[in-house]
């Protein structure tokens, strides 16, 4: 599973910079390299109608209270997510 995480970060870090729009202060990587990902883990994307800001939840126990929260502010990581 940790993986495809991976993967998925590092695609869309990978078109950002393509694009020269990827800027080093990005905390993605950041949230997830520490984060053990396991069967029962879920992974959460939230985005805002109103705003440009997308919210990226993480728990290893499934929907429990030990969920994680990253607000993406950076408009080309949300539209690029």
């Amino acid at each position: 599973m940790l993986d495809g995480c991976v993967e998925l970060v590092c695609a869309v870090k990978d078109r950002l910079v393509a694009e020269h729009k990827y800027g080093d202060e990005e905390e993605i990587m950041e949230f997830f390299s520490f984060r053990p990902l396991n069967k029962d883990s879920v992974l959460t994307f939230s985005f805002l109608a109103t705003s440009n800001i997308a919210e990226i939840g993480f728990s290893s126990q499934g929907y429990g209270d030990d969920m994680t929260t990253m607000k993406v502010v950076n408009r080309n990581v949300v539209e690029a997510l």
